[in-house]
């Protein structure tokens, strides 16, 4: 008995250690998210200036930006200690 119990909580925590999924079922790379950094966003809330883009005042330098896994764009953010949020990853739909 306390063998299953273990490999149970062994099964939950291997699939809580990965990525997350978006809403329309495809994966955000482990390296952009911490299980919940990342959320679709409308792509129209995303600006692009001077080699960057900036979403909500937080800002994802080119080499943060990738293709998305669906139609939508979904940004990933981290906060500081302080409430502030630094971007991670940035997935675009480049037909936007």
């Amino acid at each position: 008995m306390k063998f299953g119990i273990l490999s149970f909580a062994l099964i939950c925590f291997a699939r809580s250690a990965s990525a997350h999924e978006a809403p329309s079922g495809w994966q955000y790379p482990p390296g952009c998210c911490g299980g919940e950094d990342c959320h679709p966003v409308p792509c129209e809330t995303i600006e692009e200036k001077r080699g960057v883009y900036i979403w909500k005042g937080v800002v994802f330098h080119r080499s943060m930006a990738r293709v998305s896994g669906d139609d939508r764009c979904h940004v990933c953010i981290q906060f500081n200690g302080e409430g502030a949020a630094s971007g991670r990853c940035l997935f675009l739909n480049f037909g936007m």
